[in-house]
C-alpha cells in the first residue's frame, strides 16, 4: 500500500473514477462528499494525503486545510477543468498541488507517488531521530510547522537545457523572492567549487521544444549527481504547445522526482510563493538530516569499522519492527559472523584481526541497499537490518553477502601473502 487517501468531491462520477485510479495505483480510498464530512474525517482519522475538489457547497478549502493540521497531511486540489487558474492563494494557504480536474487520469498518481517518496524519506530521518532521542543524545522536540511560506533563506540556480539567456528570469526571481538567484549552465549544476549544497535549488525555464524534451534528462542527472541530489528542482514551461503533450511531459518529470512542475502560464507572485514553499520544505529535510547524521556519527558508530554500534542497532532494530508491524510490511534481519575469527588473531596478531573486521565491513556494507542498516553487533559480528524485505529477498542477500566475503582473499598488514576468510 503506498498511502491511504481521503478523496473529498462532491461529483459522484467524478469521485468513482478518481477512486478506481487511485486504487489500481495501489492506494486506499475513504470517499466524502459534503466537505463537512471531510473535515470531520480528519479529525477522527489519519490520512497520508488528502484530495479535494476545490468548490464545494458547505465549505472552503481553507477549513480542510485547518482540520488536516499545520503542514502534516499533503492536500491536493482538484480545480475546474479548462482555463487559466491563478493558484497563488491555494499555495499560499499550504495546497500541495492543484490539478485540473479533467487531468486527474495523467497527473494526480504521479503527484502523489512523488509525494510519497519524499514522505517516505522523511519518515525514515525521522526514525534515525527518533533513535537518538529514545538513547539520549538529544532533547525531544516538536516544532510549530506552519502551512504558511516561512520566507526560506538560499540560493537558486536559473538554469535552461539549451543554455538560453535567462538574466530576466534571475533578477524577477530575486526581486519577489528575496532570494540569491543567479544564471548557471547544467555543466556548473555540478563543477562549482562550493561542493553538495552550493545551490539549495535549480529552477529549469523551458522556453523551446528542445528544453522541454531535455528538461527530464537534466533532472535525472541533478537527482544522481553527488553535489546536486539534495537540492529542491522545479521546471517551469513557458512553451506553447498542447496540453496533453504538456501534461505528459510534468507526469514524467514527477515520477523522476521534481519537486515541483509548472504546466500552465503562472505569476511572478504564484512562482514566488512556489519557490519558497519548495525551498521551505527542502530546508527542513536539511536540517533534519544534518542534525541526525551528526549526533549519530558522533556517539553511535563503532570507531574501529564505522558502521553503526551495538547501542544503535538494538534501538533502530526495536523501532523498524514497530514500524514494518503497524504498516503491515516484511522485515529481514542478518547475522553474521566471521569463521575461526580467533585463529586469525592468534596467528597473525590483533593488528591482523582488525584488518580482517574492517576489511568484511566494507565489503558487506558495499553488497546490501542503501536503506539497510548494518552495524558491529560482537567482536567479528555483523547485524543488518532490511526493511521492506522478505525472505526470499533476504536469502539472497545473505548469499551475496558470503560470496563477497569468500570469494576474495584478505591482504593483511605487514604480512607477504593474504588469506582466506569465510
Amino acid at each position: 500500500m503506498r498511502g491511504h487517501i481521503l478523496l473529498a468531491d462532491p461529483t459522484m462520477s467524478r469521485r468513482i473514477m478518481t477512486t478506481s485510479t487511485l486504487r489500481r495505483a495501489h492506494f486506499t480510498v475513504d470517499q466524502a462528499q459534503p466537505s463537512a464530512e471531510a473535515t470531520q474525517a480528519l479529525k477522527t482519522a489519519k490520512y497520508d494525503f488528502v484530495v479535494r475538489a476545490e468548490h464545494f457547497v458547505d465549505g472552503t478549502i481553507h477549513d480542510l486545510l485547518a482540520a488536516a493540521g499545520p503542514a502534516q497531511t499533503p492536500v491536493i486540489a482538484l480545480l475546474k477543468p479548462g482555463g487559466v487558474h491563478d493558484t497563488r492563494g491555494l499555495h499560499e494557504n499550504g495546497v500541495a498541488a492543484a490539478i485540473p480536474s479533467d487531468r486527474i487520469g495523467t497527473l494526480l498518481v504521479p503527484w502523489l507517488c512523488n509525494m510519497a517518496r519524499a514522505r517516505a524519506s522523511t519518515r525514515e530521518w525521522q526514525t534515525h531521530d527518533a533513535v537518538v532521542r529514545n538513547i539520549g543524545l538529544a532533547e525531544s522536540a516538536t516544532p510549530f510547522l506552519s502551512r504558511a511560506p516561512q520566507s526560506a533563506q538560499g540560493t537558486l540556480a536559473v538554469l535552461s537545457p539549451t543554455q538560453q539567456d535567462l538574466t530576466h528570469w534571475s533578477v524577477t526571481l530575486a526581486k519577489t523572492t528575496g532570494l540569491s538567484a543567479r544564471n548557471c549552465t547544467p555543466t556548473e549544476c555540478w563543477d562549482s567549487s562550493g561542493g553538495e549544497g552550493a545551490y539549495d535549488g535549480y529552477l529549469i525555464i523551458v522556453e523551446t521544444a528542445q528544453d522541454l524534451n531535455e528538461a527530464p534528462k537534466l533532472i535525472t542527472a541533478l537527482h544522481s549527481h553527488s553535489a546536486t541530489r539534495h537540492a529542491a528542482t522545479m521546471a517551469v514551461n513557458t512553451c506553447d504547445l498542447p496540453l496533453d503533450a504538456l501534461v505528459d511531459w510534468a507526469a514524467e518529470l514527477l515520477d523522476k522526482g521534481i519537486s515541483d512542475v509548472v504546466v500552465t502560464p503562472v505569476t511572478p507572485s504564484e512562482l514566488a510563493v512556489r519557490v519558497q514553499r519548495m525551498l521551505e520544505r527542502k530546508q527542513r529535510q536539511d536540517r533534519l538530516r544534518t542534525t541526525t547524521q551528526n549526533r549519530v556519527e558522533d556517539s553511535l558508530r563503532d570507531p574501529l569499522t564505522g558502521l553503526f554500534n551495538r547501542r544503535y542497532i538494538d534501538e533502530h532494530l526495536e523501532l523498524s519492527l514497530k514500524s514494518a508491524l503497524h504498516a503491515g510490511q516484511p522485515l529481514s534481519v542478518l547475522l553474521a559472523d566471521i569463521d575461526h575469527f580467533k585463529r586469525v588473531n592468534d596467528t597473525y596478531l590483533h593488528a591482523a584481526g582488525d584488518a580482517v573486521i574492517v576489511e568484511a565491513a566494507r565489503r558487506m556494507r558495499w553488497h546490501l541497499r542503501d536503506a539497510d542498516v548494518l552495524g558491529r553487533f560482537g567482536g567479528e559480528e555483523y547485524l543488518a537490518v532490511l526493511c521492506g524485505a522478505n525472505y526470499a529477498q533476504a536469502k539472497r542477500a545473505a548469499k551475496r553477502l558470503r560470496r563477497a566475503i569468500r570469494e576474495t582473499p584478505f591482504i593483511l598488514p605487514d604480512h607477504a601473502g593474504s588469506i582466506d576468510i569465510t
